[in-house]
């Protein structure tokens, strides 16, 4: 696969005197501007001392310096290398991640760092006071700082942990699956003609689906879904709005949507792609509507995409 060359060093190999000086020396000519900028106000009304503010830090660059590409397939796996070149979607700039010394610089007091977005090439910070979140503005490095709206305050998120690892995959053969009885998804496996594919045995062997929703409320516990946890097809879950690994305990709409994927019990009930392997990412949060849930999806997608 063919790899561009954008960059030759990263910024966090900077010491930090450079990095102090020049956010001194830019802080202070943005200061002399602000006094003639007209700053749009958000709504009082949006800031409530009970809610999280949430906003979209972008950075103007991905670094001071180059640097240059060579290891960015290393944060891809193999499967993920595949899919990118028989699509023919070459790595770039994009893919690089997030300078690390920039998100230390906005790691100040009263800001919750959330995640990056590589390919916004930002982060979205939490913040109490909004005004805290405004006056990153005036970094040098920082281009632009957008209001995604807020939430009641939720119990302290875990973001030590981490998407779970692969599982090994293991074969699934559909041997004597001439003919499914599907139960009460006869009709629209029929209407979409993938009762065709399944009497060749084309049950989605050797996909890999991501899934994101609001939830995956006890997907585990229905029979239909079993085989996924007794054939090792969820690779990995991960919960970006309250930042754990666990998606089985929120709204179920995710958890329908995954069944009429991946559900097989013949008779009751079965899916398009019962053989496919599955990541499950909740990206919405049910008691909210903001912009936030839709970096939210941003984040599960770059994520899905490395994988």
């Amino acid at each position: 696969m063919s790899v561009s060359f954008v960059r030759d060093k990263p910024l966090d190999q900077l010491n930090s005197q450079n990095l102090y000086f020049a956010n001194f020396m830019n802080k202070t000519l943005l200061l002399a501007l602000i006094i003639f900028l007209k700053i749009q106000p958000t709504k009082a009304q949006d800031f409530k001392e009970d809610h999280d503010h949430h906003f979209l830090v972008l950075f103007a660059d991905k670094g001071l310096r180059y640097v240059g590409m060579d290891s960015l397939p290393n944060h891809f796996t193999k499967e993920a290398l595949e899919r990118r070149e028989r699509f023919d979607i070459p790595l770039d700039s994009f893919d690089l991640p997030v300078t690390k010394a920039y998100l230390s610089n906005i790691s100040v007091e009263g800001v919750d760092v959330r995640y990056p977005t590589r390919w916004l090439n930002g982060a979205v910070v939490t913040v109490k006071d909004p005004e805290i979140a405004r006056k990153l503005k005036v970094k040098f490095f920082v281009r632009k700082v957008v209001y995604i709206g807020s939430t009641k305050e939720k119990e302290k998120k875990n973001k030590s942990s981490e998407l779970k690892s692969d599982k090994e995959l293991k074969a699934y053969s559909p041997a004597g699956f001439t003919e499914i009885d599907y139960g009460a998804t006869e009709m629209q496996i029929k209407m979409l003609k993938v009762d065709r594919w399944h009497k060749f045995g084309q049950l989605g062997t050797g996909v890999r689906i991501a899934v994101f929703d609001a939830g995956f409320y006890k997907y585990d516990r229905l029979p239909a879904l079993k085989h996924l946890s007794e054939e090792s097809r969820i690779l990995g879950t991960y919960d970006i709005v309250k930042f754990d690994g666990t998606v089985a305990e929120d709204d179920a709409h995710g958890m329908h949507v995954l069944g009429c994927i991946a559900g097989f019990e013949p008779g009751t009930y079965v899916g398009t792609a019962p053989a496919s392997d599955y990541y499950l990412f909740r990206t919405e949060d049910s008691h909210s509507e903001t912009l936030l849930e839709e970096l939210n999806w941003i984040r599960a997608a770059e994520m899905a995409d490395s994988l």
